[in-house]
């Protein structure tokens, strides 16, 4: 109890927002059975207009990290080396993290992102460790080519001494493949990996019950990305968690406007977002079905302890 309270709350919860996520794309080239994007998005890309005007807002409210990731793959998105090399030139304080699929990640591109020094971290979701396994789950026959694209990214990442080289995490999905899998995935990876990669096993969650998933066991807690989400869908719609992208068409009261006639700081600094944080802590959820079907709270620990005495008003945890 005091670990979580006095340690893991400091780390989770009384830290400032740093990070902004940006939506490149909603286009996508693959239709992976894990992803609602195909049940929710019409497909399209951010005005790059737009993107540098949201950077800036961001870099005046002092965020420190911006990542490019979404419901599509950001290699996708035609400015994508053109919205880097602006940031990287406008903005240099602020660090670059990106995710992607590994299927456009061929040689020109990653000598642009390693050689260019346009990125701090490189994400690489290649999830499986089995061909078929790859074929049935993202419903496209480009395994073999992932792999190779990351071998070859990762080889030019430890060889090339630039002198921003970015570090790498090669993924793999938890619950879709068992301890077994996982483990022929690290092993397989593993020698590939030093010194600038590490594996990352990312959680299966339900994004907010759009995808089945196995129940969580044990109560509910506050959820954290709540309480840490700055995000901007490709429409423009400024997200208040960084694990459900409503469609632009729900009236969902995760959406907290649109940055077209908002500001940042309006955004994320203002009623709106205060109220959802504020039912978020008192696990009220009776307005929010994103969260209420959601399971993403539980990739975070339970910081919080729970107030027997409720003394602090419209407040049910400390």
């Amino acid at each position: 109890m005091f670990y979580r309270f006095f340690r893991l709350r400091k780390l989770l919860l009384w830290r400032p927002v740093l990070g902004l996520t940006i939506e490149l794309t909603d286009r996508c080239n693959l239709k992976c059975g894990y992803c609602p994007r195909g049940s929710v998005r019409s497909g399209g890309d951010i005005d790059y207009e737009l993107f540098k005007r949201i950077v800036g807002e961001a870099a005046m409210l002092h965020i420190e990290q911006l990542v490019l990731v979404g419901f599509g793959e950001p290699l996708l998105y035609p400015r994508l080396l053109e919205a880097l090399r602006h940031v990287r030139e406008e903005y240099p304080h602020i660090r670059l993290y990106l995710t992607t699929n590994g299927i456009l990640l061929d040689e020109e591109m990653s000598g642009a992102l390693i050689g260019g020094e346009l990125i701090d971290q490189m994400t690489v979701s290649v999830n499986f460790g089995m061909r078929s396994k790859y074929l049935e789950f993202n419903r496209a026959d480009a395994y073999d080519q992932v792999v190779s694209n990351t071998k070859a990214f990762l080889q030019r990442l430890n060889r090339d001494g630039s002198r921003r080289r970015p570090k790498a995490r090669i993924q793999v999905m938890d619950t879709l493949n068992d301890p077994l899998e996982i483990e022929t995935f690290r092993r397989f990876w593993q020698p590939l990996l030093a010194p600038n990669a590490l594996l990352q096993i990312q959680p299966f969650i339900n994004w907010g019950g759009l995808i089945r998933a196995a129940p969580t066991q044990g109560e509910r807690y506050p959820c954290t990305h709540l309480q840490n989400s700055w995000i901007v869908s490709r429409e423009g719609n400024a997200l208040a968690c960084c694990m459900v992208f409503p469609h632009e068409s729900v009236r969902s009261p995760l959406i907290l406007g649109n940055v077209r006639e908002s500001s940042l700081k309006q955004l994320y600094c203002g009623p709106e977002i205060a109220m959802l944080r504020r039912k978020n802590m008192n696990c009220d959820y009776a307005h929010m079905p994103e969260c209420q079907l959601c399971n993403a709270y539980i990739t975070v620990p339970n910081i919080y302890v729970k107030n027997p005495l409720h003394f602090l008003i419209g407040a049910r945890w400390l």
